[in-house]
C-alpha cells in the first residue's frame, strides 16, 4: 500500500498511510537519511517504553488514537540499551532537535564504576570526578585600604564618625602625595615633556591601588572635592605670591614709589589697575593665558582652585586686594615726599621736634613688618631713604630757629601792647 506523505518524508512501499489511519510496516524518513533510517534502528515507544528497547523498526511503530505518526525520537546517549541498541544508532543533536551542553573539564570523565547516561535506566547520571581542595591564596590589601582601614570586612560595621576618621586618614595621605608630586614636577628637568593638561592624579591612583572614581567618591564624601580639585586647591595656594610678583615687576617699571609723579593721593590703586589691564591687552594675555601661566589647564579650574584655597576669593578679588595694598604703599611714599618738600619755614618750624603724623609715619608705627616688606618688594626713591626711618621731626635748624625767635618776639611785643 502506498503512503501519501505521512511521517517525515512519506513512506516507502508497504509504509503507513497517515491520511487513512492505516498502519503497515515501513521505513520512516529522517533528516539523517532521506530514504529512511538504518536497519535495526529503534524509536521511543508511544506508550512510554524505555529508551534503547530492542526490536526492529517494524515492531516499534508509534501510533496515536487518530492514526497520525509520531515524530521518532532517538535513543539515549552512550552505551548499549536494554535490548542491545548501540551508540551508532543515535542521531546528532542537530538532527533530533535537542540542545546538549558540552561537558566541562571538571565533568568530562567519570569515576570508576559510574554508569554513563542511558546505560542502565531511562535517564543515566553523570558524576563529578573527585576533586582536591584548591589551595587558598592570600591576596594583600591595596595600600589605600591599609592606610584608611576601610577593609571589606570592617567597612560595613563602621559608624559615621569612624568612617569619617578612616577617610580623613586617606585624604591627608593623598594631599601629602599631591604636594610632593607637584614639587617633584617643578624640579624635574624633563617636565617639558608634559603638557599643560598633566596632573598627578593617575600616577597617585596607581601608587594607592585605587580607581580614580573611587578616590573621588571618598574625597567628596569627606570634603566635597573630587580628586583633581584637591590638586587645584594645592596649586591655588601659590597663586597670590605669583600675582604679587607679576604686579610688583610691572609697578616698579611703571612708577618708583616716592618719585615725583602727577598722580594724586587716593588714585594709586585705580591707576595701577588700569595700567596693568592695558598692558595685558596689548600683550594678548586673556583669561586662558593667565590660567596657563599659573599651572592650570583652563580658567575654570584656575578660578575654582583660587576659591578653594583662599576662602571663596576669585583671582580678580585677589588682584584687587593686591592693587589696594600696593596703592596704600604708594600713598605712604608720597606723604614721605611731601614731608621733604615743605618749603615754608613757618611750617617746618612749627613741626620741629614733634612726632610725624603722615601716612608713612603711621604705617611705620602700626605696621612696621608690612612696610618693610613692601619697601623690599617695590623699593623707594633714593632721596627719601634718609628720612624714611624718622618717627619724629628733628630739632629746628638755624633758619627755623631764627624764625621761631622772631615769632616769639612778635608775640611778646603784642602781648605788652595789650
Amino acid at each position: 500500500m502506498e503512503g501519501n506523505g505521512g511521517g517525515w518524508g512519506g513512506t516507502e512501499a508497504g509504509g503507513s498511510n497517515g491520511a487513512n489511519g492505516e498502519h503497515a510496516s515501513g521505513v520512516a524518513r529522517s533528516p539523517k537519511s532521506p530514504t529512511g533510517t538504518e536497519a535495526g534502528a529503534t524509536f521511543r515507544g508511544a506508550e512510554g517504553e524505555p529508551s534503547g528497547g530492542g526490536g526492529t523498526r517494524d515492531e516499534k511503530r508509534a501510533t496515536t488514537a487518530g492514526g497520525a505518526n509520531l515524530t521518532p525520537r532517538p535513543p539515549s546517549l552512550g552505551g548499549k540499551g536494554e535490548n542491545g541498541s548501540t551508540a551508532n544508532d543515535e542521531e546528532t543533536p542537530a538532527q533530533c532537535g535537542e540542545h546538549r551542553v558540552a561537558p566541562s573539564p571538571l565533568t568530562a570523565g567519570t569515576e570508576a564504576g559510574a554508569t554513563p547516561r542511558g546505560g542502565e535506566g531511562d535517564r543515566g547520571t553523570r558524576t563529578r570526578p573527585a576533586q582536591k581542595d584548591a589551595p587558598v591564596t592570600c591576596v594583600p590589601l591595596p595600600p589605600w585600604q591599609e592606610i584608611s582601614g576601610l577593609k571589606p570586612e570592617a567597612e560595613g560595621k563602621m559608624s559615621r564618625s569612624e568612617r569619617r576618621y578612616a577617610i580623613r586618614k586617606l585624604f591627608r595621605h593623598y594631599e601629602r602625595l599631591v604636594r610632593e608630586a607637584l614639587e617633584e614636577h617643578e624640579k624635574d628637568p624633563e617636565k617639558d615633556e608634559r603638557s599643560f593638561l598633566w596632573d598627578p592624579v593617575p600616577m597617585l591612583c596607581v601608587e594607592l591601588g585605587i580607581a580614580r572614581r573611587k578616590l573621588s567618591a571618598l574625597t567628596k564624601e569627606l570634603t566635597g572635592m573630587a580628586a583633581h580639585e584637591v590638586v587645584d586647591r594645592v596649586r591655588g595656594e601659590k597663586v597670590v605670591a605669583r600675582i604679587e610678583d607679576d604686579i610688583a615687576e610691572f609697578a616698579v617699571e611703571w612708577c618708583t614709589p616716592g618719585r615725583r609723579c602727577s598722580l594724586s593721593e587716593g588714585t594709586w590703586a585705580d591707576e595701577l589697575r588700569i595700567a596693568i589691564r592695558d598692558q595685558r591687552r596689548e600683550d594678548g594675555c586673556d583669561n586662558s593665558a593667565l590660567a596657563l601661566a599659573h599651572g592650570f589647564p583652563n580658567y575654570a579650574r584656575f578660578r575654582r582652585g583660587c576659591m578653594l584655597a583662599h576662602g571663596g576669593k576669585t583671582p580678580r578679588a585677589l588682584e584687587e586686594e593686591i592693587y589696594r595694598d600696593y596703592g596704600c604703599y604708594y600713598a605712604s611714599a608720597r606723604s614721605l615726599r611731601w614731608r621733604d618738600d615743605v618749603k615754608d619755614v613757618a611750617k617746618r618750624a612749627a613741626r620741629a621736634g614733634k612726632p610725624c603724623d603722615d601716612r608713612w609715619a603711621t604705617a611705620l608705627r602700626e605696621r612696621p613688618e608690612w612696610l618693610a616688606g613692601m619697601r623690599k618688594r617695590l623699593g623707594l626713591s633714593e632721596d627719601l631713604h634718609a628720612i624714611a626711618e624718622q618717627l619724629e621731626f628733628g630739632p629746628p635748624n638755624e633758619e627755623e630757629a631764627a624764625y621761631l625767635r622772631r615769632s616769639e618776639e612778635i608775640r611778646q611785643s603784642g602781648a605788652g601792647k595789650g
